[in-house]
C-alpha cells in the first residue's frame, strides 16, 4: 500500500555575498542552516555599482519576492563574475519558487561546484529532488547536510522522509528517532515514525509512539484522520473506522479521508468474510468520497471493483467519471 504523508511547506534557503561567494541564510519558516564553514560575514557598504550592488539588489527583491527583477539583477552578478556560486544559488532559489525543477536544480548544481562547502546549497538541490518526487535522489544530498550539520532538524526530517518513502525502514527509524526530544508533540511526526517502527519490527516504538499520538491529539479533525490512517497502517480497521468517523463527523472534506474509511471497511469486511451488503457498505463510502473529491478517482475505481466482485453495477456509477490521479 503507498504511504500517505501530509507535508506542510518546506523552507528554501537563499543567499547572501560574503567573502568567498555567499553563506547561507536562514529560510523562510525554517531554522537557521549555518555555513559549513569557508564564508565570512558580509562585507561593509557595498557600492552602488558593481556584482556587490547588484547581488544586494537582488537579495532585496528575492526577499521582497520580486522575482523579476531579483533574476536580472544576479544574471548581471554572474555576467560579472562567472564563479559567483551565492549568485547562481539564488538563481536556483527564484526558479524554485517558479517550480521549475529541472532549470533550479541545474543552477544549484553549478553552484555546488562553485561552494561546495555551502551546506544550503546541498540542502536546496535535495528540495528539488523531493519536490520532483526522486526520494531516492535527494537522500545524498540530505545526508551530507545532516553530516556537517547533525542538529538540522530540516534535513534530519527531510532525510526521514526520503527513507520511509523508498521504503527503507530501519534507516527511516534511525534518522528520526533522536528528533523525538523536539518533535514528540508534534502528531505528524509521531504518526510517520510509528509507520516506520512498525514496519521496521521496532513494535517498541511503534507503540510509544501510538500512544503519544493518542495523548496530545486533542479533538482536531485532522488528528482523528491521522490516527485512523495510523491504525490502517497497522491492519487494524477495527479501531481506524471510529477515529475516521470523527473526522468525517468534524470536516467531511480532508484530503482522502472517505478513501481510508471506505479502505478500512473493505479490510474490514475481508477480516469477517462478509456477506456483500456489507461490501456494498464501503463502497458507499467511497462513491461519497467520490462525490466530495471528484478529482480522486481512487474513490470510484474501488467503488466499481466491489460492484463488480458482487455481480452488481447500478447505473448510479456511470455519474463518477474517472477524474485525476488515483489517491492511493
Amino acid at each position: 500500500m503507498k504511504i500517505q504523508v501530509l507535508i506542510g511547506t518546506l523552507g528554501i534557503l537563499s543567499c547572501t555575498l560574503g567573502a568567498n561567494g555567499g553563506f547561507c541564510q536562514q529560510p523562510w519558516g525554517m531554522p537557521l542552516l549555518q555555513d559549513s564553514g569557508g564564508a565570512a560575514s558580509p562585507p561593509g557598504p557595498a557600492p552602488s555599482v558593481g556584482p556587490q550592488a547588484w547581488f544586494a539588489k537582488g537579495q532585496a527583491a528575492l526577499q521582497a519576492g520580486d522575482l523579476d527583477s531579483a533574476e536580472e539583477a544576479f544574471r548581471k552578478v554572474t555576467a560579472a563574475d562567472p564563479r559567483a556560486g551565492g549568485a547562481y544559488a539564488n538563481l536556483g532559489v527564484i526558479a524554485m519558487r517558479r517550480k521549475q525543477w529541472d532549470q533550479a536544480l541545474a543552477l544549484l548544481q553549478k553552484a555546488e561546484r562553485l561552494e561546495p562547502k555551502m551546506a544550503g546549497i546541498r540542502l536546496n538541490i535535495g528540495l528539488v529532488k523531493y519536490r520532483q518526487g526522486d526520494y531516492a535522489g535527494a537522500i545524498a544530498p540530505f545526508a551530507s547536510v545532516l553530516h556537517d550539520q547533525p542538529d538540522s532538524q530540516q534535513a534530519r526530517y527531510l532525510l526521514g522522509l526520503c527513507h520511509l518513502f523508498t521504503e527503507h525502514y530501519s534507516e527511516t527509524v534511525s534518522v528520526l528517532e533522536p528528533l523525538w526530544p523536539q518533535q514528540s508533540n508534534n502528531f505528524m511526526y509521531l504518526y510517520v515514525l510509528g509507520i516506520a517502527a512498525h514496519k521496521a519490527g521496532r513494535k517498541d516504538l511503534d507503540e510509544r509512539a501510538l500512544n503519544r499520538l493518542v495523548k496530545i491529539g486533542g479533538e482536531a479533525p485532522e488528528f482523528h484522520l491521522i490516527l485512523g490512517k495510523a491504525y490502517l497502517n497497522r491492519e487494524e480497521p477495527e479501531k481506524a473506522i471510529p477515529e475516521l468517523q470523527r473526522a468525517a463527523s468534524a470536516n467531511p472534506n480532508l484530503p482522502y479521508l472517505h478513501f481510508s474509511l471506505g479502505v478500512a471497511y473493505l479490510r474490514l469486511d475481508n477480516n469477517e468474510a462478509s456477506a456483500r451488503g456489507k461490501q456494498r457498505g464501503s463502497c458507499q463510502v467511497f462513491s461519497r468520497g467520490a462525490e466530495a473529491q471528484p478529482a480522486n478517482a481512487g474513490c470510484t475505481f474501488r467503488c466499481r471493483q466491489d460492484l463488480f466482485a458482487t455481480a452488481e453495477l447500478p447505473r448510479s456509477t456511470e455519474s463518477h467519471r474517472f477524474r485525476g490521479a488515483p489517491c492511493a
